[in-house]
């Protein structure tokens, strides 16, 4: 799956559903720099952090396995602006994150899976590429959440030796904390 851009602003992909929460208790938290934020989230060993692609909206930090194709996550601030303080506008973003997936996934429906902790609150949705080309991912999860009052929508891509990675990554994502605003 290519990344490519929605409303100029989110980040849009297609993948496979990735609903079972991975539990992985010992994984320390990890600080990443996040437009002017700090954020942590639970850390796997086997992640490293990267510089990210040069088509995607400045700030954004990137993240994965040393094989790409297995799993990378990219993780950006929203606009300053961004109205999300409702279930229902992130529902909506969302629900149009669905409609451009849509287009390119294998999947006829794409069900919202609703992010609700004690730390973030939003929505994602996971789809399969029906065509991904060499060197491109097969899965995506696509998302937008708030933390703290702040807006993040974030990218996991992924192909099928990066699943358990994939489902590491969204409990993490789930588990954001600002850490720190400069």
């Amino acid at each position: 799956m290519h990344r490519s851009w929605f409303t100029g602003r989110w980040i849009v992909a297609a993948a496979l559903p990735v609903c079972a929460a991975v539990a992985w208790a010992a994984d320390p938290l990890h600080q990443l720099k996040v437009g002017q934020l700090t954020v942590s989230i639970p850390w796997s060993a086997e992640w490293q952090e990267r510089a990210p692609p040069s088509d995607v909206v400045p700030g954004t930090a990137a993240f994965g396995t040393a094989d790409k194709l297995r799993l990378e996550v990219l993780l950006s601030t929203g606009p300053a602006n961004a109205v999300l303080q409702s279930d229902a506008a992130m529902a909506q973003i969302a629900t149009d994150m669905v409609k451009v997936l849509l287009m390119q996934s294998v999947e006829t429906e794409l069900p919202l899976q609703r992010i609700a902790t004690d730390q973030a609150r939003g929505y994602y949705v996971c789809a399969t590429d029906r065509a991904p080309k060499p060197g491109e991912s097969k899965y995506v999860c696509q998302g937008i959440l708030t933390s703290a009052g702040l807006p993040f929508s974030f990218t996991v891509l992924f192909n099928d030796r990066g699943l358990e990675d994939s489902q590491k990554a969204i409990t993490a994502l789930k588990s954001l904390q600002v850490s720190n605003r400069t």
